[in-house]
């Protein structure tokens, strides 16, 4: 049984201060317009989180990994509507246009749904939320009652949806500020690397080692920007270099070493819309260079990693190396140039420097 308006609007101001009750609370307003299920999407077009009620999960995995996500006309055509209130399918599209979209045959329909009464809002925090419940296709579209009802619903969804917003970026700064009590410089980044939140540490690193430039955090060193750079594009993939040397300005050795973290899993319940960390880390007492470190942070293949090991102990020399290691000295300076390409250093003094750094 549908519960009262106010009792729902009451849960709908809940959850916008405990996020967790979302599911529940869009499962009451799929039951209230006749849904299988209700979604939340908040984020803006280059990262996303979703929320969807109580046992729907299985439709929104599908519709992402399918690749649905990337093609969704609706959503598009939504943004270029922006009515301020709620819509149907119908209103996005001709019956023709409808019965001719690929995600209809190919998605919505086998599932059972195809029908939709949703609304885009347009948050101040430059987010935009979809709030959609998905119905029957051959119910038609929803009834004006329906919409009518859906849009006295909207402001507090609206509020509700900023309160959420709020809470996940004062956890997101909050974990920040912890990281900086260890001593690590940290900025959260959203997709496409625009800086959420950054603690007190990596501030006093701007603009000698970090900063903000075309919309994404950037590194001073225009070097190890363009690895950033290439590592933002591969998020939230395995590709890019995810620790780069930072370079003094006026040196060869680098200063530190900034990483990029990738947020997973669960991980996102904590830095809520966000994609990764950037963590400067900076010299301390130098130590003996672990090889598996050397492997996780640089993709190093395991004789990637010993040569580099090797190279960081004892600034061996190269003949040196491949006889440690009873590999010919030409293998040794194979494994050695994959190393300077995967570590963005070009010589033998800056691998050192480098990987000493990271020891330290």
């Amino acid at each position: 049984m549908a519960e009262r308006g106010d009792e729902l609007i009451d849960r709908i101001y809940e959850a916008g201060l405990v996020p967790e009750l979302w599911p529940a609370v869009l499962a009451s307003m799929a039951d209230r317009f006749d849904g299988a299920g209700a979604v939340l999407i908040a984020g803006d077009r280059g990262s996303t989180r979703i929320t969807c009620s109580t046992g729907f999960e299985g439709v929104v995995s599908g519709f992402v990994e399918e690749g649905w996500a990337a093609r969704n006309r609706r959503m598009e055509r939504a943004r270029a509507k922006r009515h301020p209130g709620f819509i149907t399918e119908h209103d996005l599209f001709t019956l023709d246009e409808l019965l001719a979209d690929p995600a209809l045959e190919g998605f919505f329909l086998p599932r059972g749904i195809g029908g939709e009464l949703g609304t885009l809002i347009a948050m101040p925090t430059g987010d935009d939320v979809l709030v959609t419940v998905q119905r029957r296709f051959s119910l038609g579209p929803a009834p004006a009652a329906a919409v009518a009802e859906a849009d006295a619903l909207r402001p507090h969804l609206a509020r509700a949806a900023l309160l959420s917003a709020r809470i996940g970026l004062e956890r997101a700064r909050a974990s920040a500020d912890a990281l900086q009590a260890v001593g690590l410089p940290v900025a959260v980044l959203a997709a496409g690397g625009r800086v959420l939140t950054a603690n007190a540490l990596f501030d006093a690193a701007t603009p000698a080692v970090a900063r903000e430039w075309g919309g994404r955090a950037a590194l001073a060193d225009a070097r190890a920007d363009a690895l950033l750079a290439e590592a933002l594009r591969h998020l939230p993939g395995e590709g890019g270099t995810r620790s780069i040397p930072l370079r003094a300005p006026h040196g060869r050795s680098p200063p530190g070493v900034a990483h990029l973290v990738p947020i997973r899993r669960s991980a996102h319940d904590v830095f809520v819309g966000a994609a990764a960390l950037l963590v400067l880390t900076f010299p301390g007492e130098r130590r003996r260079a672990d090889a598996d470190l050397l492997r996780g942070l640089f993709d190093l293949t395991p004789a990637e990693a010993r040569v580099a090991q090797l190279v960081c102990e004892g600034e061996l020399s190269m003949p040196e190396v491949a006889s440690s290691l009873r590999i010919s000295y030409e293998t040794a300076r194979k494994h050695l140039r994959s190393v300077f390409g995967k570590t963005g250093t070009g010589r033998q003094s800056e691998l050192v420097a480098l990987l000493g750094r990271i020891a330290g």
